[in-house]
């Protein structure tokens, strides 16, 4: 295979984002000795999902988003303790709440399956790079809690390129981070059709969506690559 520099996304590609949310946010009323059950979690999520449209997060391709991703995000995680702090009565600043939830978060390097063995045996052929949207601190942080941070040549992140994917900056950043402009040489890996596969095929690179939810295909971006399972992946690069 052609390939030389696989770019794997973190959140539901290799890491569990879900475990990640519900480990952050038990720990986090844990800590202010608030007992965490399903039906905050539920309530949790929607608040979530809720702010995430309000700050337009889930626009990727929105130019302001892109730009301002990491103030929106911040922002919204603080609102969203807000609306918990309102529903639970709990007398702690939201800003406290965010910052709790964000650092126990950052101990999460909770793993997709098979996300560390690919890792491994991708690791002896090719160079692996975590490219991601995120906060720096958290994300290092989860990759370096988790059993696949020895096989990880660099983790390149939104907030560090000053943009989040798919816009072109996050992609300049990444590439110049490679060291290499050969764009032939690199395959992109992602679940995300607009920020993984859109992104990557805009700037000119191969791209594999990892469909682990089965999820239909409505738009007309298609990937080089599609796999269910991130074993696949080993069939389609031969190892």
């Amino acid at each position: 295979m052609k390939y030389k520099y696989i770019l794997f996304d973190a959140d539901d590609t290799l890491l569990d984002f879900g475990k990640a949310e519900w480990f952050a946010l038990n720990k986090t009323l844990e800590d202010i000795k608030f007992n965490c059950n399903k039906y905050i979690a539920e309530k949790f999520s929607s608040i979530c999902d809720k702010l995430w449209h309000e700050f337009k997060l889930d626009e990727p391709l929105n130019r302001y988003v892109q730009i301002n991703y990491h103030d929106l995000y911040y922002k919204y995680s603080v609102e969203r303790f807000k609306d918990l702090k309102e529903l639970l009565d709990i007398n702690i600043s939201a800003q406290l709440l965010s910052e709790k939830y964000l650092n126990s978060f950052s101990e999460c390097g909770f793993l997709v399956k098979g996300a560390e063995n690919v890792c491994k045996q991708l690791s002896l052929q090719y160079k692996i790079f975590v490219v991601t949207n995120g906060l720096s601190h958290v994300q290092k942080s989860r990759i370096g809690n988790s059993k696949i941070k020895s096989y990880i040549t660099d983790i390149l992140i939104s907030e560090d390129a000053g943009c989040a994917k798919p816009g072109k900056e996050f992609f300049d950043y990444s590439i110049k981070s490679l060291g290499t402009s050969n764009l032939s040489e690199m395959l992109i890996v992602g679940d995300s059709i607009i920020t993984d596969i859109f992104g990557g095929n805009e700037y000119g690179i191969d791209t594999c969506l990892f469909n682990s939810k089965r999820k239909i295909n409505k738009l007309k971006i298609q990937p080089k690559f599609e796999i269910r399972e991130l074993n696949e992946l080993l069939g389609i690069l031969r190892i």
